[in-house]
């Protein structure tokens, strides 16, 4: 699919409120061609760009990276194990702004600043050059807050410095955006991970195999505490439009399963908070335990 940007703020404003067919074509890429699904699409992206206008001013060259929230449809916490799992990207997700900048720091903001308070952190005090390259030995040495959002753009950005520690990670000035349900097993948090992973790559003129973009990012996500798969992070990145993803890791097997004609999924919230990383981790330990046994 074609990509627009990086382009001015104030020319995303424009495109937006314009509804430039260059624009409207790329967002029908990605949701398909159902007007009333795309209408409903819009205001978070005039949400995202106006937050990033808000904190840093409408000239710098930016880009708008996504990542959907997901459901399972069979298969639950099994990716892992090498087990097959059905995922699907759904009509909620986060929407991730982005302009480079000349040091090392990282400036964070978000559209719900009362529950999502701005932050900034430099990416050489977090992970000096001494640390790169051992990211088990590094985060196990962590002892940040949990269950913040920072911490899930810190993961993408620290790991990509960690993966290439001769490459001096550019900072980045970022807003976000988004309407996946938290903490309702919609994987909100992974989605911050694989936006910012794809404005870190970007700004910083790295390639990594798309295939291989999973299983990066559920490594990342480790900083925030938590040591499960990439099957979120998977789902995320290789969704479909109207299919579900039955995947495999270990090797990593994709196969795009097609919805029949007209049929939909609906995802109904049951307002039951999904459960901490301390559980999760516990969970996750059970399983090898079980291996083992």
């Amino acid at each position: 699919m074609s990509s627009l940007g990086p382009l001015s703020a104030a020319t995303w404003k424009t495109m937006l409120s314009n509804r430039d067919k260059r624009l409207i074509n790329r967002l029908k890429d990605i949701y398909g061609d159902d007007e009333a699904l795309l209408e409903s699409r819009l205001p978070l992206y005039h949400q995202a760009i106006d937050t990033f206008i808000q904190a840093y001013g409408d000239h710098a060259q930016t880009i708008i990276s996504r990542a959907p929230g997901r459901i399972n449809l069979l298969g639950n916490h099994i990716e892992h194990r090498g087990g097959h799992v059905n995922y699907m990207a759904v009509n909620r997700e986060t929407l991730l702004v982005a302009a480079n900048r000349s040091d090392d720091q990282v400036v964070l903001c978000n559209a719900l600043p009362d529950r999502f308070s701005a932050r900034n952190f430099a990416i050489s005090d977090l992970l000096p050059p001494a640390k790169r390259g051992q990211w088990l030995d590094f985060i196990q040495t962590l002892n940040h807050k949990p269950h913040d959002w920072e911490n899930y753009i810190r993961a993408a950005i620290l790991y990509v410095q960690d993966q290439f520690p001769d490459t001096p990670i550019k900072g980045l000035n970022i807003a976000v955006a988004g309407d996946i349900p938290i903490a309702a097993g919609l994987s909100s948090s992974s989605s911050l991970v694989v936006s910012t992973l794809e404005a870190a790559l970007h700004f910083n003129n790295i390639k990594i195999p798309h295939l291989e973009k999973a299983e990066f990012c559920g490594r990342a996500e480790w900083y925030a505490g938590t040591r499960g798969g990439a099957g979120d992070h998977a789902a995320m990145l290789y969704a479909r439009k109207q299919a579900i993803v039955h995947l495999q890791f270990f090797p990593l097997r994709i196969e795009e399963v097609s919805l029949p004609e007209g049929y939909r999924v609906v995802a109904c919230n049951s307002l039951v908070e999904h459960a901490p990383p301390g559980i999760f981790n516990e969970r996750i330990a059970t399983y090898e335990i079980g291996l083992i046994l």
